[in-house]
């Protein structure tokens, strides 16, 4: 688990603005088949749901936690792991519940997609997701979808009050299509999404601050249009 990462951009965050964070779920158990019901089901590893309250225990518990989460249940898992953890540690937790936009969307053919990902290995899949050699018809381009990703989480963190962190529990493939709005995927030292890891943003009026890099990166708030850094 890389928590002390996480908190870290999460520290440097809060100065900029509100914040939210993206984090895929904890460890799961591997996915033996390319098989949608198994890929759907699996769920965490006992260490998973003991890293999963670990990080909980670490949030800031001056910030009141809203957890929302994929469709999928080692995601629910995974936030419900967290809020047990932040609560142990004195903090105030809420549910916000599932989103589709933490899932998998942007797939339009998932037992099509699912095959691929398997055969093709993660880092082909994407170099060829990227190309568009997969298909429209099969999925859409990653930036379009981390853009509606992004449009969703900014306009759900918007209006609610500036003392509380949206945490968002997500998988890789979701992390990536909003990466991909400010990193390269395809290049050979793209770090893939580890587990309980993401990435953290601060909302301002105009734009959004991505906490990722050791550089912040600012985009305006549809993720369309890089910015300067003020």
């Amino acid at each position: 688990m890389l928590a002390g990462s996480l908190i870290e951009r999460l520290r440097r965050a809060r100065r900029d603005g509100p914040t939210l964070a993206v984090i895929r779920h904890a460890a799961r158990h591997e996915i033996a088949a390319a098989d949608m019901e198994q890929a759907y089901r699996t769920p965490l590893t006992d260490a998973g749901r003991e890293d999963a309250a670990a990080l909980g225990a670490l949030l800031p518990t001056d910030l009141r936690l809203v957890h929302f989460h994929s469709p999928v249940p080692r995601c629910a898992d995974t936030a419900a792991r967290i809020a047990e953890g932040f609560r142990a540690a004195g903090g105030t937790a809420r549910d916000g519940g599932d989103l589709d936009a933490l899932g998998a969307e942007y797939v339009r053919d998932a037992s099509v997609v699912l095959r691929s990902f398997a055969v093709r290995g993660r880092r082909t899949f994407v170099r060829d997701w990227c190309s568009g050699a997969l298909g429209a018809d099969l999925i859409q381009e990653p930036c379009a979808a981390g853009r509606h990703v992004l449009r969703t989480l900014v306009d759900l963190r918007s209006p609610a009050p500036p003392d509380e962190l949206h945490l968002h529990i997500t998988h890789d493939l979701t992390l990536i299509t909003l990466l991909a709005l400010i990193l390269d995927p395809t290049a050979p030292r793209f770090p893939w999404p580890p587990f309980l890891d993401g990435v953290v943003l601060s909302l301002q009026p105009d734009r959004v601050i991505w906490h990722r890099t050791a550089k912040p990166v600012v985009t305006d708030r549809d993720g369309s249009i890089r910015l300067p850094t003020r």
